[in-house]
């Protein structure tokens, strides 16, 4: 099924902002993220958190807005240039 069609995926690391707010929704109710447990070549693993389907896009689209206000939050606080027009 997979080497035919293209599920999308969203996957956080645990500890991130991206699966603090994904957690943040699924108090609401609103996903299920499931525990992933990655292990490299290098035998380190990780441990990430994921949701499958139309449900991740739907999950990124609430995330989104959350990052461009950190963004915005952290371009501010790093202007202090003075304006000459």
């Amino acid at each position: 099924m997979f080497r035919e069609r293209y599920i999308p995926i969203l996957i956080a690391p645990d500890g991130s902002r991206t699966a603090a707010e994904m957690w943040r929704l699924q108090r609401q109710g609103q996903i299920f993220p499931t525990e992933l447990h990655v292990t490299f070549n290098d035998l380190k693993t990780g441990k990430y958190f994921a949701v499958l389907g139309t449900m991740a896009l739907l999950v990124w689209a609430e995330i989104l807005p959350y990052y461009r206000k950190w963004d915005l939050r952290k371009a501010q606080a790093n202007d202090d240039d003075p304006l000459i027009i």
